[in-house]
């Protein structure tokens, strides 16, 4: 059931800092490893245009916020406008974007863009854009979903329904075949997520790991 859910064009959002806010992409590592992570540089928000001959449409996709729903209404919807359907963005295909970006390739001047992660996606468009010449700009959404009922929802479903492949339990959990958190303490795991998602460039790079990965930070589900 959807409900209390606001449909926002997100302009900037201050960045956070947290012992265990690490990137939830990368697993626990030694310090010093190099590993596909992401640039968490703070994100800037370009000064919209008056006018545009185009406009590409980034949809971020907060996990356990009608997001799904979303993606699919936006792929009937270019459907119906004769459009290409959304371009999926997420951490495995971020690299493919970013290439298409560099080479002036039809994927970064697309219409339509969702996915999680896809935070960040509107510099490379609009920059790719300048550089051809092309009257584009971009905006981001979202959806946002009351934070208790969000976090109650991802509990249920990744904790206690251990979907898809069981995201967000720690190895122990899989070996012992149960998810032991509690709402409470998955309600840590989550509370940095949208903060994350929605003011840092999500483009992924490779650097190494945080020193903090060796400490008893939960893994987040997003």
């Amino acid at each position: 059931m959807m409900r209390r859910l606001l449909v926002t064009l997100l302009l900037a959002l201050s960045s956070a800092d947290d012992a265990c806010a690490v990137d939830p992409w990368i697993k626990p590592g030694r310090s010093g490893e190099r590993v596909p992570s992401r640039l968490f540089a703070p994100y800037v928000a370009p000064q919209p245009a008056k006018s545009a001959a185009k406009t590409s449409i980034v949809f971020v996709h907060i996990s356990k916020s009608a997001g799904s729903t979303m993606k699919k209404a936006l792929a009937d919807a270019a459907r119906r406008t004769n459009r290409r359907p959304p371009i999926t963005l997420f951490r495995r295909t971020w690299p493919r974007f970013l290439a298409a970006c560099a080479k002036g390739r039809a994927a970064c001047r697309a219409d339509l863009y969702a996915g999680t992660n896809a935070f960040g996606a509107c510099e490379y468009v609009e920059a790719a854009a300048r550089r051809r010449g092309e009257d584009r700009r971009c905006v981001y959404a979202t959806v946002l979903r009351n934070p208790i009922d969000r976090v109650e929802s991802s509990w249920r479903y990744f904790c206690l329904n251990g979907a898809e492949r069981r995201k967000g339990w720690t190895n122990a959990m899989k070996r012992a075949g149960r998810c032991s958190y509690s709402l409470e303490r998955w309600a840590q795991t989550q509370s940095m997520l949208s903060v994350l998602e929605l003011s840092t460039n999500q483009a992924p790079v490779a650097r190494d790991a945080p020193a903090n990965q060796s400490l008893k930070c939960a893994p987040l589900a997003d």
